[in-house]
């Protein structure tokens, strides 16, 4: 049995093929295969929305991935120890055997961002879990981490909830809806969320009754009147009124003025808050309507001019009017400075070049 790929920008189909049949096909041309072959060496990859082959048949994808299984790399993350075969996909986790594979006739059938398949000797794998007997190869499909066939819906090969193909989405991480119901990556129903009215940003969102917050715990929250959140700003949001940061209630923040900045930035009339935590306090007269980003983490509010990174600066005397941002340095023509979008220990976020 050989699987080959059908991409398409938000599934991935397997389809079956009886290895005698694939011997009578007109042979691929080397140059083709070779061609292929130094794509998938620049690292062109598929990600989670499955990026579509439109140019590349078939077959050819195929052979390009498992059609040349003796050397390792072709097979990552499986890799074969003797005459077995093990799967591994980060160095610094332990190597998991494959049950009842071997080495000699073992194929690389897909890879993706979160699960591989294998095949061997008659098994299928999703990474190393063993697939159950009986997989249909032509009605299986791969969405994201879930892997949906006739003898059951896998999310990161660990058997899930029956995934209904027609009525199924990925929404933001790390959120899909299954109908009238809402799944995380891992396969977890999220209990109390109706699939119907759910709406997402990164990491948390709501329904018509309920908030849900997604971390290592998740935190549910009902609310009488509405719920703001942002795709911007990770973390953040308005619940009735009312500020919240990773599902906890933050009576220090001023809703009214509050701002989304960037992922880690934003900000209320008092100053910055980076990754939930206070930091540099506004001036008094600070102008929170005109508050903007600039460029990057560049930030002003038309008179102060700021740099919102992991420690955010002030620059004094610069002119808002005329400052211009190139990149990680910002100029107002009598001063610039340049900004790391790191913080080196001991070492400043900004430093004057100017």
């Amino acid at each position: 049995m050989i699987w080959s790929a059908e991409l398409s920008p938000c599934t991935c189909q397997i389809l079956g093929a009886d290895r005698k049949t694939v011997k009578n096909k007109k042979p691929i041309d080397l140059l083709y295969v070779m061609m292929i072959i130094l794509v998938l060496i620049n690292k062109i990859k598929v990600s989670m929305y499955y990026r579509t082959f439109k140019s590349l048949p078939v077959v050819a994808v195929l052979v390009a991935t498992s059609g040349f299984s003796a050397h390792a790399e072709s097979i990552y993350p499986y890799k074969t120890a003797e005459k077995n075969v093990i799967y591994q996909r980060f160095s610094n986790r332990p190597a998991q055997p494959l049950a009842n594979a071997k080495a000699a006739d073992f194929q690389l059938l897909y890879k993706g961002q979160d699960i591989a398949v294998g095949y061997s000797s008659g098994n299928y794998y999703c990474n190393a879990e063993q697939l159950p007997t009986g997989l249909d190869t032509d009605s299986a499909r791969i969405i994201g981490s879930f892997l949906v066939t006739n003898v059951g819906s896998f999310a990161l090969c660990k058997q899930t909830v029956d995934i209904d193909l027609e009525h199924f989405q990925a929404l933001n991480h790390p959120f899909y809806r299954n109908g009238n119901t809402i799944l995380l990556i891992s396969g977890k129903v999220l209990k109390g969320a109706d699939g119907k009215t759910f709406k997402s940003a990164y990491g948390h969102g709501y329904d018509a009754k309920n908030y849900f917050y997604v971390a290592e715990k998740t935190v549910k929250i009902p609310y009488q009147h509405q719920v703001k959140i942002s795709e911007d700003c990770r973390g953040w949001a308005t619940i009735d009124g009312n500020s919240y940061y990773s599902g906890e209630l933050r009576n220090d923040v001023d809703a009214s003025s509050f701002k989304c900045l960037s992922f880690n930035a934003a900000a209320d009339k008092k100053g910055f808050l980076i990754a939930g935590k206070r930091s540099l306090e506004f001036p008094a007269d600070v102008d929170m309507k005109a508050l903007k980003v600039l460029e990057g983490n560049f930030v002003s509010d038309g008179h102060y001019v700021w740099f919102a990174g992991i420690e955010p600066y002030s620059f004094k005397g610069m002119s808002a009017k005329t400052v211009k941002v190139n990149g990680t340095t910002i100029s107002d023509g009598k001063q610039s400075w340049q900004c790391e979008t790191y913080h080196s220990s001991g070492q400043p976020m900004c430093q004057k070049t100017q």
